[in-house]
């Protein structure tokens, strides 16, 4: 039987995912595997934040699509170098792939992205009427 102690630190651990590869109906234009990045998405007041995993694309790489409700996301990732002959490999490289249907709380025309060290940030800024508002209480004499 484990003590609580040793279930708390077992639950704390790191747990390494493995990289899920894009099984679709059509097919890929570009060569090489296509994955389904790691997304996670946080609410604020004024914005939707989406933090999406695309290791080794850059930002000439990364291209975001916004067709009607649709935000697709589609990073490329440059082929390891030919004269590099890997002895051992833990990890697929390939592209990634993933798509959003976006609510009507969404400003479209405000959508902002960055990329850095492989994470892709994209801010999804509320539209006036979906942001919450403090209403003044009036004291009345």
């Amino acid at each position: 039987m484990m003590s609580t102690e040793e279930a708390m630190t077992d639950k704390q651990e790191l747990q390494v995912r493995e990289k899920k590869e894009l099984s679709t109906e059509g097919e890929a234009t570009r060569e090489g595997p296509h994955f389904t990045p790691d997304v996670d998405i946080f609410e604020q007041d004024n914005a939707l934040v989406l933090v999406a995993d695309v290791p080794g694309a850059t930002s000439d790489g990364i291209t975001l699509d916004l067709k009607e409700n649709m935000l697709s996301l589609t990073a490329t990732v440059p082929p390891v170098d030919p004269r590099w002959k890997p002895v051992y490999e833990e990890y697929e490289v390939g592209h990634y792939t993933r798509l959003f249907r976006l609510g009507e709380i969404v400003d479209r025309d405000k959508i902002s992205a960055q990329v850095k060290d492989g994470i892709l940030t994209v801010t999804l800024p509320k539209v006036e009427k979906a942001q919450p508002r403090k209403i003044e209480v009036k004291t009345e004499e």
